[in-house]
Order: C-alpha cells, then structure tokens, then sequence
C-alpha cells in the first residue's frame, strides 16, 4: 500500500559531477576545512537523530506524545458530549460487530470536527487510515458505521464502567447479545452485579454510586480507564515486542499502562480488538 520512506535516502538527487566525501584541493583553495568537517558532522547528527524513528522501525515508541494528545482529545470530546447529554451520560457503543468505538453520530460533528481523531497517529497506515475516516465522514457520505471500523484498527471505546477483567468479559457478554448500544444505556444486571454506563459526575471529582455485587464503590474518575490504543495489539508482528499501551481515563488523563496492568492484560487486549469474542 505504500512504498518504503527508505527509498529517500537513495532516490535524493545530487548535484551533477558530486561525490560524497570527494574533497579537492586545487592551487590555495583546499576543498575540506576543519569548519566544514565540524559543520558537516552536527548536520549529520541532527538527521539522524530525526531519522533514527524511522531508520530504526520504533515508531511505536511507549508513551509517544501525539498519540497521546490525541487521545486527550477524546477526552475532550466525551466530556463536552456528557456536559449536554440527558444524565450526563457518555456516548453509546456504535452497533458495529467487533468494533469497541463510540457512536460517532452522537459526537460527529457537534463534538468531534476533525476525523483525524480516529486514527493513532504512528498507525503504521495512518495516512491512509485518516483519508479513509474524512471520506466517510464527507458531507456526501457520511458512513458512521465504516468510520467506527477505522476507529477500531487504532482506538477501543468502554461505555460502560470496567475496573478489572471480569467487567470487561461482562460487557462483552452483553454486548453479544445486543444488550449494548444507544438504545440499551442504563445499568445492567446480571445477578448481584450491576454494569453501569459512563456518567459525569456532578460537582465531585468522583464517580458513583457504583454497585458491585452489592456494596457501593465510589472511586476517582482516574480510575476509569474510557479509551485503550489497541493499533499495535492489532499486529502480530508488534504483539511480539508489545510492553504496553496508553489508555485514557475518565478525569481526561493519558497514561502508557505496561502489559499485564489492567486493562491492559491479554484477555481484555482481544476482545476489545476483535481478535476474541
């Protein structure tokens, strides 16, 4: 899909009769100087050390900063949708099978205007990915449904609250059976449990009642994790090397979670990126 950026470094033109390194001297003029050697060597340093990324294949490099701002602004996004929401509630899941991202027709495009926004930045086909996403969402098309797909190869959406593995299984053990979705957001019960969708909190830096079994949990919203990157889980190749990924919690903070730290942990890894039911 695309070519190699490598291909720059061989591709470059120079100059006609130019040889790298071919310093002259002819009559009083010397062709190399200890200033050009000085010049030459810092200029050597400063591409590489803006090449090296690229050079080195690390482009997914943990806590990455664009990545993360672009997951602060979700967080921006899904606090302004709940400031105006009826209970302030956050989006419902978009009622896309395997995909975990939120309903872009309750944030598109009052609250999320650039679709830039659903892609990872380092995705490894994110150009792509992000001409995909503002096609879909084009004033002529406009494919929710498709653009949560694009949504899906970077980012995984919880709507509800999950504050461990078991949660997460729930979620998707409703989801299955069509309990999830923009019609379906009040509490769930499944026997003493109750899964309760995201709601902003009113006046408080904390989030409840929460009701688990049967005895209420009042936590920190930064104990809520809402948007997990899953690009890199998604790549077999990566998941050999995987050490972590950046979540985004309910406060509007990003942090890089190491894998085996819910909810980055194997089990909940899969199913939020379809790779398990």
């Amino acid at each position: 899909m695309y070519e190699s950026t490598d291909r720059l470094f061989y591709d470059y033109p120079c100059e006609k009769g130019g040889v790298l390194g071919a310093g002259v001297v002819q009559g009083n003029r010397s062709g190399l100087t200890v200033l050009k050697v000085i010049v030459a060597v810092v200029i050597l340093g400063v591409l590489l050390a803006v090449l090296r990324p690229a050079l080195t294949g690390s482009e997914f490099h943990c806590g990455r900063p664009s990545t993360q701002n672009t997951m602060k602004q979700w967080g921006l996004v899904f606090k302004m949708y709940a400031n105006e929401s009826e209970g302030e509630r956050f989006p419902a899941l978009a009622d896309v099978p395997g995909v975990w991202a939120p309903d872009l027709a309750e944030v598109y495009p009052e609250y999320l205007t650039d679709p830039a926004l659903l892609v990872a930045a380092e995705h490894p086909e994110a150009t792509h990915l992000i001409g995909v996403a503002q096609t879909a969402l084009g004033k002529e098309l406009l494919d929710y449904s498709f653009a949560a797909k694009v949504m899906g190869e970077s980012f995984a959406y919880l709507s509800h609250i999950a504050l461990n593995e078991s949660d997460v299984m729930t979620l998707a053990k409703e989801r299955r059976a069509g309990r999830l979705g923009r019609d379906n957001t009040e509490a769930i019960l499944e026997g003493k449990r109750r899964i309760i969708p995201l709601r902003e909190a009113s006046g408080s830096a904390c989030f409840g009642p929460v009701v688990l079994e049967t005895t209420p949990w009042v936590g920190a919203q930064s104990e809520l994790p809402v948007l997990i990157e899953i690009a890199r889980w998604k790549q077999q190749d990566a998941r050999k090397t995987f050490k972590g990924a950046n979540v985004l919690y309910m406060d509007g903070h990003v942090e890089f979670v190491p894998l085996g730290t819910f909810p980055v942990v194997p089990s909940v890894m899969n199913v939020l990126s379809g790779l398990a039911p």
